[in-house]
């Protein structure tokens, strides 16, 4: 297979992550799910990068006003459903109510290429080895750069590989006796209002070359392309018989990240419920890929007189102790009034408590 010059930093990431996959992609074998949150990710990223143009050009740094304008025309553009206008609409305001557009020195949305010796070159120039597109760099202090992808999913661990590698390619747009000693790497996770960073110096800058350099050497020399396990990818579960295993995290500040992200997502979950409910309730349940999402009944039929069932049992000749069952609802009542059971329940009680993964408020929080 012949790779197709210039290698973009998110080939080199997809290589990273799975050959096989990549392959599969660039042979148009497999293309990964471009589902609802890819298509929202694409119309985010248009309506902040246009509403930072704006307000730059009108020498503001907010204008709220202006983003549902934006916002109107992006969406219609994309072909989007109607419906995905306001959570669209969410995220761009969370994003324009907390953040204040600089009108220094930065690029939006601008495309970086060099040649193989790591030298800036034009757009169109045949010698263009590799590209990167950041989506937000400022380059308006003089000891500090700060390069910024911005995420629209509901992921929240970053993969510090792809703007590390933003990093090496925006010092090539500076000269040399410029350079900044520092560059701040920050994923803007706009969804949640939740920002990650961290720097990097100039003297990290050879290290990630290095890096970059030994990974777009395995790409281009590579003929098998083999597939790696444990990445998730659909491809890899049709057509490759790798056994896919999931992460698991080991360490605690990896579960702290995960038990946010959690948090994060059971609150977007609510939110959206919320969204669904009124159409649910008038239209019925709705069935995505085979799945039923809506209102569902559980539970039997109850008889909350106890007199009349142990009438009806002893007319139908049938013993009522049979169908005894403690009503645990008595016992908790007890314990409500008294402050503990009596020794006698006590001593013939089982314990029916269960394990349920979840989240709760917790004591003293």
């Amino acid at each position: 297979m012949q790779l197709r010059l210039p290698i973009h930093v998110t080939d080199v990431q997809k290589y990273k992550r799975c050959p096989k996959m990549f392959a599969a992609e660039v042979e148009k074998r497999y293309r990964q799910p471009e589902g609802h949150l890819s298509h929202l990710g694409v119309l985010v990223h248009s309506v902040i990068a246009e509403y930072l143009r704006w307000c730059r050009a009108n020498g503001q740094q907010t204008d709220y006003d202006r983003l549902p304008v934006i916002l109107n025309d992006k969406h219609r553009e994309s072909g989007m459903a109607p419906e995905t206008w306001d959570e669209a609409y969410e995220i761009c305001d969370t994003f324009a109510r907390s953040h204040l557009v600089p009108q220094g020195h930065v690029m939006i949305e601008g495309t970086i290429k060099v040649d193989r010796e790591g030298r800036l070159v034009h757009d169109d120039s045949p010698l263009g080895w590799l590209e990167g597109t950041p989506d937000f760099v400022d380059y308006e202090r003089d000891d500090r750069v700060t390069i910024v992808d911005w995420k629209s999913g509901y992921a929240s661990e970053p993969d510090w590989f792809q703007l590390e590698t933003y990093a090496w390619l925006v010092a090539e747009t500076i000269s040399m006796t410029a350079r900044p000693a520092e560059y701040e790497l920050v994923y803007d996770y706009v969804r949640w209002n939740v920002v990650k960073s961290k720097i990097v110096t100039a003297d990290d800058l050879p290290r990630i070359e290095k890096r970059l350099r030994r990974i777009t050497d395995l790409m281009e020399k590579d003929t098998e392309w083999k597939a790696t396990p444990g990445t998730g990818c659909s491809f890899c579960t049709e057509e490759c018989s790798v056994e896919v295993r999931p992460y698991v995290c080991r360490i605690e500040d990896e579960a702290v990240e995960m038990a946010r992200a959690l948090i994060l997502a059971e609150k977007e979950k609510k939110r959206i419920e919320g969204y669904l409910k009124p159409y649910i309730a008038e239209h019925g349940n709705v069935t995505v890929n085979g799945i039923e999402v809506g209102y569902k009944r559980s539970g039997d039929l109850v008889w909350p007189d106890v007199d009349t069932f142990k009438r009806a049992c002893l007319d139908a000749g049938v013993n009522p102790v049979e169908y005894l069952k403690v009503d645990t609802r008595q016992v908790n009542k007890e314990l409500r009034d008294n402050g503990e059971l009596p020794g006698w329940l006590v001593a013939i009680g089982e314990s029916g408590a269960t394990l349920r993964f979840g989240t709760r408020k917790a004591k003293g929080g």
